[in-house]
């Protein structure tokens, strides 16, 4: 009796470990479900098979996760976010149908995820349908990856276009994991040279859709800033708003925003910045109030019957993101009701030094600017009360938020952000522009305590 009970637990734990082997043979020669492959013996194997470099489905051919990838057709490059604060790779690969079939090319990054992702490397897909062949590429990146794809098949220009968006996100509170990540959704876009603007709607295309984006609250409409050219790591434009919501100290001026790479039909457009449309229904105003840019707010409303509630907080952020081209071009918010106004940032990209043709920093000529009540129109008693309010809260933040020591870790956070999640090694950015910002912008708080220590 005991020998056959002992005979049936050794075929137990025999079986056992036959399926722990198995798992561990399938974890060593798979990734997110592709198994891996030598190069030299698959081309052996399809040896009378096409080769096609750039296959006109390659989009159509590779799903992960059940859904369409971001894809590149100028360097055939599949885009899948990952998480940077775990180990192994996460979701899985499948294809269209049982005629084809892929491998991802061993050569030695298969299984170092951390290392692939933070080097921008490009990992080699084998793929095979019917009796053709190509070799792709697929991109891990540690940042949200947008897909945009308008109906027409033609890029987003000033006109509006309908289409889809799709959010792939490697970690995201609202969605979960990156198997269970935001569904494509309506989009009708807008565009000009500097942003992309989305109005999400539901599958009807009649009624717009509040969604959550990447953890930053519900609404109907998006935007995706382009990054200018005289500031390739965005950095600069991130670090306006950190300082606008920090200088603001309170949620309902706060300008969330996101990092994120931007696929636009078919077509890799590198990094951008995502963040809600500041309209009406971000800031939950009445009907009568108003929104509009400064210059073209009414001139009796804005330094008149309705004073701006946060008048020393925005001069200060002028000051603090050297904003002076900002003053015409932000946004002004009145509420006849509540008998209140705001400032706030509007275009992100008149901020440290980027409004400058000559150059991507700051100048010595910018350096010893300041903004006054003169230059935002005040006089009498308002200027005064102006300048006594922002030099004691340019006073009391430079001990905090403005201290040279939190610029340099939250500029060096944004940096380090974009090196972990792989893009600084694909783009081949440096961190020297990095450096000049941040000595550049001590030196600049620096002759703005003097003015205020001078007051």
């Amino acid at each position: 009796m005991w020998d056959k009970r002992i005979v049936g637990l050794a075929a137990v734990l025999a079986g056992l470990a036959c399926t722990v082997l198995f798992f561990l043979w399938v974890e060593a020669n798979t990734v997110c479900g592709l198994p891996l492959g030598d190069e030299e013996r698959l081309r052996q194997r399809y040896s009378s098979a096409q080769y096609i470099e750039y296959p006109e489905n390659a989009s159509e051919l590779l799903y992960f996760e059940g859904n369409s990838i971001p894809y590149d057709t100028e360097t055939n490059s599949f885009y899948i976010p990952q998480s940077i604060n775990s180990r192994d790779f996460e979701g899985r690969f499948s294809v269209s149908d049982n005629g084809v079939r892929a491998w991802l090319l061993r050569d030695g990054y298969e299984h170092d995820k951390a290392a692939g992702v933070r080097e921008g490397h490009a990992y080699r897909i084998w793929i095979s349908a019917g009796d053709t062949v190509s070799i792709g590429n697929i991109v891990f990146t540690g940042l949200p990856v947008v897909s945009v794809t308008t109906d027409s098949g033609r890029a987003l220009t000033t006109n509006y276009h309908e289409g889809r968006i799709g959010v792939w996100s490697p970690e995201d509170e609202d969605f979960g994991t990156i198997s269970d990540r935001s569904s494509a959704m309506d989009v009708k876009a807008s565009a000009s040279d500097e942003t992309v603007t989305c109005k999400l709607r539901t599958e009807k295309r009649r009624d717009h859709k509040r969604v959550s984006l990447l953890n930053m609250g519900k609404y109907d409409a998006w935007k995706l800033y382009k990054i200018p050219g005289k500031d390739p790591t965005g950095i600069r434009m991130m670090l306006a708003y950190y300082l606008w919501n920090e200088i603001s100290n309170g949620e309902r001026l706060d300008a969330p925003c996101r990092f994120v790479e931007l696929v636009e039909n078919g077509a890799y457009e590198g990094l951008c910045i995502l963040r809600p449309r500041m309209d009406d229904d971000y800031f939950g105003l009445p009907d009568k109030s108003m929104l509009v840019e400064t210059e073209d707010a009414p001139e009796e409303t804005l330094y008149g019957k309705y004073e701006p509630v946060n008048l020393a907080e925005y001069g200060v952020w002028l000051q603090a993101a050297c904003a002076y081209a900002n003053i015409y071009d932000d946004l002004y918010i009145l509420t006849p009701e509540k008998n209140e106004s705001y400032f706030l940032p509007g275009k992100p990209e008149h901020i440290f030094g980027l409004f400058s043709k000559q150059q991507a920093y700051l100048s010595y000529q910018y350096e010893k600017r300041i903004i006054t009540a003169d230059e935002l129109h005040l006089t009498g008693a308002e200027a005064e009360c102006f300048e006594k309010d922002a030099a004691e809260r340019w006073t009391k933040l430079r001990g905090t938020v403005l201290s040279d020591e939190n610029i340099d870790a939250a500029a060096r956070e944004l940096s380090a952000a974009l090196v972990e999640s792989g893009f600084a090694a694909r783009e081949g950015l440096a961190e020297s522009g990095l450096e000049m910002l941040l000595t550049q912008t001590k030196m600049r708080y620096a002759n703005i305590d003097a003015y205020y220590d001078g007051k």
